[in-house]
C-alpha cells in the first residue's frame, strides 16, 4: 500500500488554495493524502482531487488553553487512527499542537509557518506560551519553514 501523508491546517480552504498544487503532485506520485481541517466549502474540492478529508474543528483565533489542549488530543487521536507516514502542518495551531501530538507517536513532521500572526502581536500570557512552544518546534520536526512576507 502507498504511503499516507497527512496535511493539517486551520481550514480546508487554506490547503486547497495554497497547497493544492502540492496535493495534486503528491497524488500523482502515488501517495495517499489525508486532509485534517475544519470543514468548509473547499472540503469537497479536496475530496474530488482524491483526498480523504477528516473534519477537525479548530478555534483558530481562540486563546483558551483548554480548547487548545483538546485540539492536541484530537489530532493525536486522528494520527493514531489513520497512522500517517508523514505529517505536514500548516498554520500556527496545527504546527504547535500537531507537532506535539505527532512526536508522541513518533510520526515524522514537516512544519510550515507563513506569517507569525497574533502569537507575536499580543503580549498576553497565552501568546507568550505559544511563542515558547514555537521555540521548541525545530526539535519536534524533521524540518521547519518560517516565511514572513515583507
Amino acid at each position: 500500500m502507498s504511503q499516507l501523508i497527512a496535511l493539517v491546517a486551520n481550514s480546508a480552504w487554506n490547503l486547497y488554495h495554497f497547497r493544492g498544487n502540492l496535493v495534486r503532485r503528491l497524488l500523482q506520485e502515488g501517495y495517499r493524502i489525508l486532509i485534517i481541517a475544519p470543514r468548509d466549502d473547499s472540503s469537497d474540492k479536496l475530496v474530488d482531487l482524491g483526498c480523504l478529508v477528516v473534519e477537525q474543528p479548530m478555534d483558530i483565533k481562540g486563546t483558551n488553553p483548554l480548547a487548545d489542549l483538546q485540539t492536541m488530543r484530537e489530532l493525536k487521536r486522528l494520527y493514531r487512527e489513520h497512522q500517517p507516514d508523514l505529517v505536514l502542518h500548516f498554520t500556527i495551531k496545527p504546527v504547535i499542537y500537531g507537532s506535539f501530538a505527532a512526536r508522541s507517536l513518533k510520526i515524522p513532521v514537516i512544519n510550515t509557518i507563513t506569517g507569525l500572526g497574533t502569537a507575536f502581536l499580543s503580549g498576553s500570557i497565552v501568546n507568550a506560551n505559544r511563542r515558547g512552544a514555537l521555540s521548541t518546534l525545530p526539535a519536534l520536526a524533521v524540518s521547519c519553514f518560517f516565511s514572513e512576507p515583507g
